[in-house]
């Protein structure tokens, strides 16, 4: 798991001047993205509940996507800061 060099960097998969980070394919590929990212994706059953505030790495958490993990206070998808809350039963991951 994690990011591999192979890839390139997050700058070398940017799209019309947003970062890959915030110009995932789930979440606009470089439009307008919401607050939310979950409610634009497949009818709005998904739910942001980890976000990275920027480049590199996968945040400051260690919970092994379980969902145990809290870092920071809720945000949303333009949050300048890392943050994850607590989750159950996850069925599905993008």
């Amino acid at each position: 798991p994690g990011w591999s060099s192979s890839y390139g960097t997050f700058d070398d998969w940017s799209a019309n001047g947003h970062s890959a980070i915030a110009a995932c394919c789930g979440c606009g590929g470089g439009n307008s993205i919401a607050s939310d990212c979950g409610v634009e994706i497949d009818g709005g059953v998904w739910t942001l509940v980890r976000h990275m505030k920027g480049f590199g790495g996968w945040g400051p958490w260690n919970d092994n996507l379980v969902g145990t993990a809290v870092v920071g206070v809720q945000g949303d998808a333009y949050s300048p800061y890392d943050w994850t809350i607590q989750w159950s039963e996850p069925y599905q991951f993008l």
